[in-house]
């Protein structure tokens, strides 16, 4: 884990959660993401110890209360945000399940305050409940059945039945109908969430039933050794654009920068993955030298192929839209 991104994510969380001007939608995000990084950090206190009770005992260090109160206030600042309602559930109810140890006093000043924030945690777990399952159905019932993060909102459908279901079939049911057979990235969070409830031996049974039921229907995991490259570049400049950042005649030059650096990564990797947007300019540009060097590359859109073209291309020279959809289109 790169502690200096994370310090500057949170940096980020800040800014947005300190500005007035904010959506609840955006604090929400921002309050959720949060709670992801200290989850983060929780998860590495423990998660590589060798047995049950030392992971559980580990894991009730301070970075526990700092990964859930995170998520329980994103869902106070948008109740419409189904993400952060089951994160906090999730959360929560892992709480709730290492309260039983006797090193829960330890993580408060007394055992008054140990008490009293264990009463506090069971009544907002109840109102969780109810909540996240509206929050889910309200989503599905918002997005269009094509809609790219619907799959997401089904997964946290099982991920719900997980935490209030004690049918382990039933459960393992829901996963095999939420994830899509072709769709490891999707799956992958959801089995993230499993294994730690496995690890900390919370619902063992189900986690680990749902986890066969569903890799048996998936592509093989990918190697160990694969790398990854993320890549993110600056668009081409606009017509007239009064400081030039990366004018047309520089694009010969930035593909062989590109193709260079592609090159020596593919060389040192087993397996090369690109993930990369499509705006015009070195994002496209990314796309096209994978297709030349052969390496395997996925398009990444925050929308809609065709709202995206419709909405990325203006004022920029209408070949740049022609290369998009071709690369799209295949």
């Amino acid at each position: 884990m790169n502690i200096g991104l994370l310090n500057k994510s949170n940096q980020a969380i800040a800014r947005v959660t300190g500005n007035s001007l904010a959506s609840a939608k955006e604090r929400a995000e921002a309050l959720a993401l949060k709670g992801r990084n200290a989850k983060t950090v929780w998860r590495l206190q423990f998660e590589s110890l060798p047995d049950i009770a030392k992971r559980r005992a580990a894991a009730l260090n301070p970075a526990l209360l700092k990964a859930y109160e995170p998520y329980y206030d994103a869902y106070l600042a948008d109740l419409n945000h189904s993400y952060s309602a089951i994160a906090a559930l999730q959360m929560g109810v892992i709480m709730q399940d290492l309260s039983q140890e006797a090193e829960w006093t330890d993580l408060f000043d007394n055992d008054t305050e140990a008490t009293e924030y264990k009463a506090k945690l069971d009544d907002r777990l109840t109102t969780l409940r109810a909540a996240a399952r509206l929050a889910i159905k309200a989503e599905l019932k918002r997005l269009p059945s094509d809609d790219e993060g619907r799959v997401f909102v089904e997964i946290s459908e099982a991920d719900l039945l997980f935490l209030t279901c004690d049918r382990p079939n039933r459960i393992a049911n829901a996963y095999l109908d939420a994830v899509p057979k072709n769709d490891r990235f999707a799956w992958d969070t959801a089995r993230g969430q499993l294994e730690l409830y496995a690890g900390l031996d919370i619902r063992t049974e189900s986690a680990l039933l749902a986890i066969d039921k569903v890799e048996a229907t998936l592509p093989p995991a990918p190697p160990k050794d694969m790398h990854i490259v993320l890549f993110v570049g600056h668009r081409i400049d606009e017509p007239k654009r009064p400081e030039p950042r990366f004018p047309a005649a520089l694009e010969e030059k930035v593909r062989d920068g590109i193709r260079a650096a592609l090159a020596k990564a593919k060389s040192a990797a087993t397996r090369l993955v690109v993930l990369s947007s499509g705006a015009p300019g070195s994002d496209i540009i990314c796309h096209e030298l994978c297709r030349e060097l052969q390496i395997e590359h996925t398009l990444c859109l925050p929308m809609r192929r065709d709202d995206f073209a419709g909405q990325c291309f203006a004022n920029i020279d209408d070949s740049w839209r022609t290369r998009f959809l071709h690369l799209a289109d295949v």
